[in-house]
């Protein structure tokens, strides 16, 4: 399944919400002994043995990364930390290497994960951090009933169009011609079994249209060999196709978007180089039918696999030229599709289902979501001469749980759709924070009887600093908003 967009790790929420006390980082000075029991620092030499009893210690680098133990000694006159269990098993022992690094915690790390979840839901419950989420949705005319995409809450629904094109492909097989209007701008295209293809597959095979589609929203159903960074077949949605001064198409300078080798790529061709200018992982099976949407307008562009928002990027510097591409002629606003091949592959592409929509926003007064809350009805019949365009919001992803005892889960890699530099990255903290500390006063989760009591007064005081960040937020807040495209 595609990954929507995100940015904080595991990591980043509990290395931002301990404190100085609850974290101590280090390296190791030489290697513990072969079953894992061990680990050695001799920078640590000096500290008593209390300091660190029952506290725990996690590696962060090595082959045992992201396991943690419990500190059951220490040997203040060598650095030597025992751990009860070995890091790796019983079975297959882990010796903990010179230089790994590591940290000491307080309290279990596998807590923060917890209180991260327990938090996304709590903010989202009081309104204060969602995840925005947009959405298109191609109308048809004997329906009423719409999936909500990939949001909770709808907040708005717009007539999105008017319609540039449809094709569905849907007549008699040709081996040399498309139909319907498109352009063999390079080779020779086709179609078979209501697909368009190339009968002879080339790198480079194009064909275009003028649809005088400047800002605009495009979508298709592609498929093909697509596993493989070496050997494949994929069908390229371009996009901001100009002309050239003698009102030929301009091959050589235009945008496309390509699903390949586990990624989808945002790309330009820039007087016939071409380089990609942003990626998202996703995805990428043979023979598997992917919707691949685009949206463009100015110079923001949003793509979607499946549904899910992958990529929101904006064009910069240089590449501004694309924000309404018009070719040295000043004519243009084709879109097309093009054939990425290389090797033998052993699936051939097939492109279904195209559209196209200008990118004009009208509200749509007569909708309401309905049932368990994942869908929503337009009280209107509608055709396809207008797309639907749906804004709504949900809580932020879950950090992947930590369900092995001393392991953490994707500690680096699980992410949530929070930028540590954005605003409301300290009022989520703190909510973490009085979360686990809260949990902290439970002595299933702090062993140590003696700091509960410091723990009842932690929570409490982030409860307040949480509260007194909250009541400043004159509105609910989106995080990593999605720049406005222009309407």
């Amino acid at each position: 399944m595609p990954t929507p967009l995100a940015s904080a790790t595991k990591a980043n929420v509990r290395n931002f919400a301990l404190d100085v006390e609850e974290r101590m980082p280090g390296t190791m000075t030489s290697a513990g002994v072969a079953g894992g029991t061990t680990s050695v620092d001799a920078d640590r030499t000096g500290f008593q043995v209390d300091f660190f009893r029952d506290k725990f210690q996690l590696l962060n680098s090595g082959t045992a990364s992201g396991q943690w133990r419990r500190i059951s000694n220490f040997a203040s006159g060598s650095g030597t930390f025992t751990l009860v269990p070995q890091f790796g098993t019983a079975a297959t022992p882990v010796q903990v290497a010179s230089a790994v690094t590591y940290e000491v915690h307080v309290l279990p790390p596998s807590i923060w994960t917890v209180g991260a979840n327990r938090a996304i839901r709590e903010v989202y419950r009081l309104g204060l951090v969602h995840r925005p989420l947009f959405g298109w949705l191609i109308p048809l005319s004997e329906r009423s009933w719409y999936d909500i995409p990939l949001a909770r809450d709808i907040h708005a629904v717009y007539y999105a169009g008017p319609q540039a094109l449809t094709d569905r492909f849907n007549r008699a097989n040709s081996t040399t011609d498309p139909g319907n209007g498109w352009t063999n701008t390079s080779g020779v295209a086709g179609i078979s079994s209501e697909r368009l293809y190339w009968p002879t597959g080339t790198n480079g095979n194009h064909v275009t249209r003028d649809l005088q589609l400047f800002d605009g929203f495009i979508r298709a159903i592609v498929y093909g060999t697509l596993a493989s960074a070496t050997t494949y077949d994929t069908p390229a949605l371009t996009f901001r196709i100009g002309e050239d001064r003698n009102g030929d198409i301009d091959t050589n300078n235009y945008l496309l978007v390509r699903l390949l080798n586990s990624v989808v790529d945002l790309r330009k061709v820039d007087g016939g180089t071409e380089t990609s200018l942003t990626t998202a992982a996703t995805t990428t099976a043979n023979a598997t039918d992917y919707v691949l949407q685009v949206q463009f307008t100015g110079p923001w562009i949003r793509i979607w696999v499946d549904g899910t928002l992958l990529i929101n990027y904006e064009l910069t510097g240089l590449n501004l030229k694309y924000a309404h591409y018009l070719g040295s002629s000043g004519g243009g606003g084709r879109v097309g599709i093009r054939e990425d091949r290389a090797g033998s592959p052993a699936t051939e592409l097939r492109v279904d289902d195209y559209a196209a929509y200008h990118s004009t926003l009208i509200p749509c007064p007569d909708w309401v979501q309905e049932g368990a809350g994942n869908m929503f009805r337009i009280t209107r019949r509608l055709s396809e001469a207008h797309a639907l365009y749906v804004e709504g919001k949900s809580p932020l992803s879950t950090l992947a749980e930590d369900t092995t005892y001393g392991t953490l889960a994707t500690d680096t890699t699980a992410t949530l759709e929070l930028e540590t530099s954005d605003p409301t990255w300290e009022l989520f903290i703190t909510k973490v924070r009085e979360i686990v500390y809260r949990m902290a006063t439970n002595p299933a989760w702090n062993g140590n009887w003696a700091t509960i009591p410091e723990y009842d007064r932690k929570w409490k005081e982030q409860r307040a600093l949480f509260d007194s960040l909250s009541d400043g937020l004159a509105t609910p807040v989106s995080v990593r908003p999605l720049r406005h495209m222009g309407y």
